[in-house]
């Protein structure tokens, strides 16, 4: 038996199973050994027409994804590697801020739960002592014009991983909760946590956006205030943070003092 008490391969109850404590979301957990990743297990579920909440919950992820198709490192039972389904009928435009609303919505359940000071880099990385503790990968299942009738949003948190377990590339970038807190930390109680956290900003994000956690994100924004290089669509823009728009949007002043908006991108910070 593995640390969460039950054996993979089950379609479990959230509450009576896990002993989530959400309305909706986790209503039903596929629970499953090895995949090659969450968000295409969900996804091919979202096609079969699986319910708005429902989580696919992994022990280990094979081919674990970030953005941009990067890899995730996702070893056996040392994580929560989960993604949940979502049927938000948002418009297209709205579904990156979503991500950030949830990155800051699980970083500060990871802070008040287990002591940590945890911070978000736009749009969509948990750190924490200035390393990357997890991530949010948010992904377009079912549209209808510009209508998103479909989602999964997928959760990566490294709970247990050592430092020395890290791949060596990783090891000075990467870091978990077990390493932060200074003590041993099971997966169940931050999966109950992150999963809360998110039913929670989804329930705000779809009646205000990403207005819903704007004040938030400033507070715990590693990007705030930061000289950045980011490259967007095949562009490089230098310039200072300057806020997050209603919208979700990295708002940037360039050297020549416009204000611009970015949407998606990889940020640098230069100073």
């Amino acid at each position: 038996m593995n640390d969460l008490g039950i054996e993979p391969g089950r379609v479990l109850e959230g509450r009576r199973d896990l002993g989530l404590e959400t309305r909706f979301v986790g209503k039903r957990v596929h629970y499953l050994g090895s995949v090659a990743s969450t968000n295409a297990t969900a996804r091919g579920l979202v096609d079969a027409g699986e319910l708005d909440g429902t989580v696919v919950l992994a022990d280990e992820q094979a081919e674990g994804r970030g953005r941009s198709g990067r890899s995730w490192f996702s070893p056996s039972g040392l994580g929560v590697w989960a993604s949940i389904i979502v049927r938000p009928e948002l418009d297209a435009k709205r579904l990156a801020g979503l991500g950030i609303a949830t990155a800051v919505a699980i970083a500060d359940a990871l802070g008040r739960e287990f002591g940590i000071d945890a911070r978000v880099k736009w749009p969509n990385d948990i750190l924490g002592g200035g390393r990357k503790l997890g991530g949010i990968l948010v992904e377009a299942g079912q549209v209808a014009g510009d209508r998103i009738e479909s989602a999964v949003v997928g959760i990566g948190i490294n709970v247990a991983i050592g430092r020395d377990e890290f791949p060596e590339e990783l090891r000075t970038a990467a870091t978990s909760l077990a390493t932060l807190a200074g003590r041993p930390i099971g997966r169940l109680p931050v999966l109950r946590a992150a999963l809360s956290a998110f039913e929670g900003v989804y329930e705000r994000y779809a009646a205000e956006g990403a207005a819903s956690v704007r004040g938030r994100w400033r507070e715990i924004s590693t990007t705030l205030g930061r000289v950045i290089e980011v490259e967007t669509a095949g562009r490089s823009i230098v310039g200072t943070v300057t806020d997050l728009s209603p919208e979700g949007a990295l708002v940037i002043q360039a050297p020549d003092g416009r204000s611009v908006e970015v949407w998606h991108g990889d940020v640098v910070p230069i100073r």
